[in-house]
Protein backbone atom coordinates (compact mmCIF):
# COMPACT_ATOMS: atom_id res chain seq x y z
CA UNK A 1 0.00 0.00 0.00
CA UNK A 2 1.07 3.57 -0.78
CA UNK A 3 2.03 6.04 1.74
CA UNK A 4 -0.01 9.67 0.41
CA UNK A 5 1.65 12.34 0.89
CA UNK A 6 -0.44 15.24 2.24
CA UNK A 7 -0.10 19.02 2.83
CA UNK A 8 -1.06 20.79 6.12
CA UNK A 9 -1.42 24.57 7.16
CA UNK A 10 0.13 26.16 10.18
CA UNK A 11 -3.60 25.84 11.63
CA UNK A 12 -3.88 22.31 10.65
CA UNK A 13 -0.29 21.14 11.88
CA UNK A 14 -1.43 22.44 15.04
CA UNK A 15 -4.70 20.78 14.73
CA UNK A 16 -2.48 17.29 14.48
CA UNK A 17 -0.65 18.43 17.31
CA UNK A 18 -3.02 18.69 19.69
CA UNK A 19 -5.42 16.17 18.70
CA UNK A 20 -2.75 13.39 18.51
CA UNK A 21 -1.58 14.79 22.36
CA UNK A 22 -5.53 13.80 22.97
CA UNK A 23 -5.41 10.80 21.45
CA UNK A 24 -2.49 10.12 23.71
CA UNK A 25 -4.09 11.33 27.12
CA UNK A 26 -1.17 14.07 27.39
CA UNK A 27 -4.46 16.64 26.85
CA UNK A 28 -8.47 16.12 27.75
CA UNK A 29 -10.59 17.24 25.27
CA UNK A 30 -11.57 19.68 27.03
CA UNK A 31 -8.44 21.60 27.38
CA UNK A 32 -7.96 21.08 23.48
CA UNK A 33 -11.19 22.34 22.51
CA UNK A 34 -10.49 25.37 24.50
CA UNK A 35 -7.10 25.82 22.16
CA UNK A 36 -8.79 24.76 19.51
CA UNK A 37 -11.77 27.17 19.57
CA UNK A 38 -14.17 23.62 19.46
CA UNK A 39 -16.34 21.83 21.38
CA UNK A 40 -15.33 18.84 23.12
CA UNK A 41 -17.61 16.62 20.53
CA UNK A 42 -16.23 18.20 17.78
CA UNK A 43 -12.56 17.30 19.40
CA UNK A 44 -13.63 13.74 20.34
CA UNK A 45 -15.03 13.52 16.30
CA UNK A 46 -11.26 14.74 15.28
CA UNK A 47 -9.70 12.61 17.62
CA UNK A 48 -11.86 9.59 16.58
CA UNK A 49 -10.81 10.58 12.87
CA UNK A 50 -7.14 10.84 13.97
CA UNK A 51 -7.29 7.20 14.82
CA UNK A 52 -8.92 5.72 12.39
CA UNK A 53 -7.58 7.81 9.45
CA UNK A 54 -3.83 8.80 10.80
CA UNK A 55 -3.23 12.42 9.96
CA UNK A 56 -5.28 12.59 7.20
CA UNK A 57 -8.39 12.48 9.63
CA UNK A 58 -7.12 15.72 11.77
CA UNK A 59 -7.50 17.23 8.53
CA UNK A 60 -10.29 19.71 7.18
CA UNK A 61 -12.36 17.67 5.03
CA UNK A 62 -10.96 20.21 1.86
CA UNK A 63 -7.18 18.74 2.80
CA UNK A 64 -7.79 15.18 3.11
CA UNK A 65 -7.20 12.87 0.00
Amino acid sequence: MEKASITLTTTEAQRLIIIGQVSDGQRTATEAGTVLHLSERQVRRHVAAYRRDGAAGACSGAGRL
